[in-house]
C-alpha cells in the first residue's frame, strides 16, 4: 500500500512538472493545462506505440517530468516564480476534482459490459504488451486510435494493472475536460467561479455512472466543447490555436 502511494505521488509530481512547464514557459492558460497535458502525453505515447516504443516514451515523459518538477520547485524556493497562477480557479477545481475521483473510485471495479468486451480489454492488452494492440491480441475492433486507453496505460505502466486505477485515470481525463469551463473565471467575480462549478456538477450528476466505465462518450463531448472554447480564447493568436488543438 505504501509503495503504491509512493509511486502514485511520483507520477503526480512528474505530471505536475510538465504542467508547470506548460504554464510558465509555454504560457498556456491555466484552465487548459490539465487537458493539454493529458492530450500531449497521449499523443506522445501513441506515436511511440506506432514505432513499438511505448515503454521508452513513457519513461521519457515520467523522468523528464520529475526533473522539471525539481527545477520549478527550486525556482519557487528562490522566489524566481510566483505562486499566483497556481491559484487560478480552474486549477483549484481540478485539484479538488482529482482528490474526489481518487476517494470516490478507490477500490472500484468494471461493471459495464463494454469494459469486458472492448474498453477494459484494450487497456489490459496495452498494459500486457507494452504497446498497441495488433492482430495477435484479443482486441478485434481496431478501427480507431485508443486515445484514452493509451493515457490510462501511462498510469498503469508505473503502478501496475488494477481496474480501479484505470477508472481513476479515466476520471482524471473527464475532469480535465470540465476544467476548461473555468477559462474566464476570476476570484474577483464569484459568479464566474460558481457557474462553471454548477455546470460541472450538473453534468456529473446527470451522468453519474460514467465513473464506473471506460466508455469515452463523456470525454469526447467534453473535449469537443473544450476545443471550441480554446479556439475562441486564442482567436487572435493562430499559433496558440494550432498548439492547443493539435
Amino acid at each position: 500500500m505504501f509503495t503504491s502511494m509512493f509511486f502514485l505521488l511520483l507520477l503526480f509530481l512528474s505530471l505536475a512538472g510538465w504542467g508547470l512547464f506548460f504554464l510558465y514557459k509555454v504560457k498556456i492558460h491555466p484552465a487548459f493545462i490539465p487537458l493539454f497535458l493529458f492530450s500531449s502525453v497521449t499523443t506522445v505515447l501513441f506515436g511511440a506505440g506506432l514505432m513499438n516504443g511505448m515503454p521508452s516514451a513513457a519513461n521519457f515523459v515520467y523522468y523528464s517530468g520529475l526533473l522539471l518538477c525539481l527545477i520549478y520547485l527550486l525556482l519557487f524556493l528562490i522566489n524566481k516564480l510566483s505562486f499566483k497562477p497556481l491559484a487560478h480557479p480552474s486549477l483549484v477545481f481540478f485539484s479538488l476534482a482529482v482528490l474526489f475521483v481518487m476517494v470516490y473510485m478507490r477500490g472500484s471495479l468494471f461493471l459495464n459490459y463494454d469494459d469486458f468486451s472492448h474498453w477494459g480489454l484494450v487497456v489490459k492488452e496495452i498494459v500486457r504488451l507494452d504497446g498497441l494492440p495488433d492482430a495477435s491480441t484479443l482486441v478485434t475492433f481496431q478501427n480507431y486510435p485508443p486515445g484514452s486507453a493509451v493515457f490510462i496505460y501511462y498510469f498503469l505502466e508505473r503502478l501496475g494493472f488494477h481496474e480501479s486505477l484505470a477508472l481513476i485515470a479515466q476520471g482524471f481525463m473527464t475532469m480535465a475536460g470540465f476544467t476548461v469551463l473555468f477559462t474566464w473565471s476570476s476570484w474577483k467575480k464569484p459568479w464566474t467561479v460558481i457557474l462553471p462549478w454548477v455546470i460541472s456538477l450538473t453534468l456529473l450528476l446527470v451522468n453519474a455512472k460514467i465513473f464506473y466505465s471506460l466508455l469515452v462518450e463523456i470525454i469526447l463531448g467534453s473535449v469537443a466543447l473544450a476545443v471550441h472554447i480554446m479556439a475562441y480564447f486564442y482567436r487572435k493568436d493562430w499559433k496558440r490555436i494550432l498548439l492547443v488543438n493539435l
